[in-house]
């Protein structure tokens, strides 16, 4: 008999979190924001729906992000990839030389 009404519930409370969930899945640069605006004011659905829009069509913070402490990053990435054995030494250098003439 609850059953339908708790399955109700669930249903709505994912629904009402898209915006948060997807901003979330890409990694966008403004997910704290957009989650508070969708937490509190997503009950108005102008608010939830500008925040779904921003969450789909806002940059991510990998297109925010400057080249300088990334590059390192994916430097020590192919690194262990490297040393792993997943890339071989040619690999290796193409990306590597790739990487530091962005």
């Amino acid at each position: 008999m609850y059953g339908g009404y708790l399955l109700g519930i669930a249903l709505s409370l994912v629904i009402y979190f898209v915006p948060m969930m997807i901003a979330f899945y890409r990694n966008h640069g403004r997910y704290t924001t957009i989650f508070m605006m969708n937490l509190f004011l997503g009950w108005t659905m102008v608010v939830w729906v500008i925040c779904l829009v921003w969450a789909l069509f806002g940059a991510s913070r990998i297109n925010h992000a400057s080249g300088g402490s990334n590059k390192y990053e994916d430097l020590e990435r192919i690194s262990r990839l490297k040393s792993s054995g997943d890339l071989t030494e040619d690999e290796y250098q193409a990306e590597k030389s790739r990487l530091l003439n962005q």
